[in-house]
């Protein structure tokens, strides 16, 4: 006799205490064994006592808070575990460990002061500025104990020039959250430690704001959405200085809106919500220039919300222009900063044009070389600088319950029901896959023709420095380009919005592990 899926629903809400208990069990023990291997005292009578003791206390929070999360509507839900667990990362790792979080700090202190286009150092080129920031910040990062030594640095009179050449290239708008709590806490202190965790707060607290958001108004398959947003990568990053969670954030409130305005809003556009699709193309534009196909998909919004087939044309051609148009404003201002020693792009350039189908060769030999190391990069088993090494295993457990998510299984099951028992299928509006999809491959190619062009030596036969994290907001629209959004919609009227008991604990269990693993290597 096979089980079917909604046996297995039943079965879940039939034995929810149980699952409770053997979840909180199972969390338990990994902590314990993990702590253990460590050693408890290195934990509990150092410098790291009280981001363990913080780390713990958010950990049992979630725990405790689980069994009744299914009572809230999703996005409340997302809130909730969210910010527990971004806590988890905020105490567990050292200031300044992401990914080259320092040069972010050095950006967005720049931006704080009125520095918009960063200065050029005489006789090397370099992008940067004169900053009072004359002290060593990898003491605040190498570990706990060294941050407890030296968490009274402040800053200096002297002002040296401070070279983050990589960093000038991205447009003030990717700093506007960090920037700004830098400025209100350096007026209140001058405490290094605490400017730089002012910036950190508050760029979570808009990218919690922005992904809430994004979560409350798409109109089918929310718990996907959470699902994409609570990858420990994506968590990580969002409690760090870097800009990169804020382009997720975006990235998914671009898609959930669009969709929200198909499916669900039956009246014309306000102006407030035009404000908004202007905004969010001119955001999603200069944070990074590789995801703006993303505006591709404001086509699917229907020409009723603007009032005719006309005026959505014009607010289409509008929007493009204003986003190029402004990016490419912004890129001449620092070109001077595209020169990356060992690189050239303009031989790059050439070498493509000469031969596009090695390049082709080239970026495919990446992909197949590289994939599992992306993956496994965009799920979050690399934390840190990408030095800290997470559990494989939990990351690719991560990864089937993306697969999972995107075969859809009660989906694929409804369709092949409808079809045995000769009910008339409901017209594909292929439009809308084909948009999804041509969304995909076109930041994928930008993605690699970006790093190729700039971070690539010359007449490489790979592409060296794509990352995992750059593919997390291609996951919605790599969803909806394998499932028709129309058929989505309509099937979800019927359906629980609600994320499973099992999931939850999953995700759960994977980022109290990750944070546990960045919280060892920061001792």
């Amino acid at each position: 006799m096979s089980l079917k899926i909604s046996d297995i629903s039943e079965l879940s809400k039939k034995y929810r205490s149980m699952l409770f208990a053997a979840a909180f069990l199972l969390v338990a023990a990994a902590v314990f064994i993990k702590l253990n291997g460590y050693g408890f005292s290195s934990l509990t009578g150092g410098a790291a006592a009280f981001h363990t003791a913080v780390v713990l206390a958010c950990i049992v929070g979630a725990v405790i808070a689980l069994p009744f999360l299914h009572k809230l509507s999703v996005e409340k839900n997302f809130l909730v575990i969210w910010t527990l667990l971004s806590m988890v990362y905020m105490f567990s790792g050292t200031v300044f460990k992401a990914p080259d979080e320092t040069g972010h700090f050095y950006r967005s202190y720049e931006i704080s002061v009125g520095g918009v286009v960063s200065e050029v150092q005489e006789g090397t080129g370099q992008g940067g500025r004169e900053l009072p920031l004359d002290v060593d910040l990898t003491l605040l990062e190498n570990s706990w104990q060294s941050f407890s030594e030296n968490k009274g640095m402040t800053l200096t009179e002297n002002e040296p020039f401070l070279v983050f050449t990589n960093l000038s290239l991205y447009c003030p708008v990717s700093y506007l959250p960090q920037s700004a709590g830098i400025f209100v806490a350096r007026h209140l202190t001058d405490n290094i430690a605490a400017i730089a965790y002012a910036g950190r707060v508050t760029n979570w607290l808009v990218i919690t704001l922005v992904l809430f958001f994004a979560i409350k108004v798409i109109p089918m398959k929310k718990e996907l959405l959470m699902l994409f947003s609570l990858l420990p990568m994506n968590i990580y990053e969002s409690t760090s200085l870097s800009p990169d969670g804020l382009v997720v954030a975006v990235a998914f409130l671009m898609f959930a809106y669009v969709l929200h305005l198909r499916f669900v809003q039956k009246d014309k556009l306000k102006f407030g919500q035009y404000v908004l699709l202007y905004v969010m193309a001119l955001a999603i534009s200069l944070l990074k220039i590789v995801y703006l196909p993303i505006c591709m998909i404001y086509f699917l919004i229907p020409a009723e919300r603007f009032g005719s087939t006309n005026k959505k044309l014009i607010h289409a051609a509008v929007m493009a222009l204003l986003a190029v148009g402004s990016n490419l404003v912004w890129l001449s201002i620092c070109k001077k900063f595209l020169t990356i020693p060992g690189t050239d792009a303009n031989e790059q350039l050439r070498y493509i044009l000469h031969d596009p189908i090695n390049y082709v060769v080239v970026m495919v030999r990446t992909a197949v070389h590289s994939a599992e190391r992306w993956a496994l990069m965009m799920i979050g088993g690399y934390l840190g600088a990408l030095n800290i090494e997470t559990s494989k295993l939990l990351a690719l457990v991560y990864l089937l319950m993306l697969v999972i998510a995107f075969i859809d299984l009660p989906r694929v099951a409804a369709w092949r029901k409808a079809g045995k028992s000769g009910e008339t299928a409901e017209k594909t509006v292929w439009s809308e896959n084909i948009i999804f999809g041509v969304i995909v491959f076109a930041i994928i190619m930008l993605i690699n023709a970006s790093i190729y062009l700039q971070w690539t030596p010359p007449h490489s036969d790979m592409i060296k420095g794509i990352q995992g994290r750059y593919f997390i907001a291609l996951l919605p629209p790599l969803y909806f380009a394998l499932h028709n959004p129309t058929k989505v919609f309509s099937d979800s009227q019927s359906e629980n919005k609600t994320v499973t008991v099992s999931a939850e604990y999953l995700i759960l269990f994977i980022n109290v592990c990750a944070g546990i693993d960045v919280l060892l290597a920061c001792l």
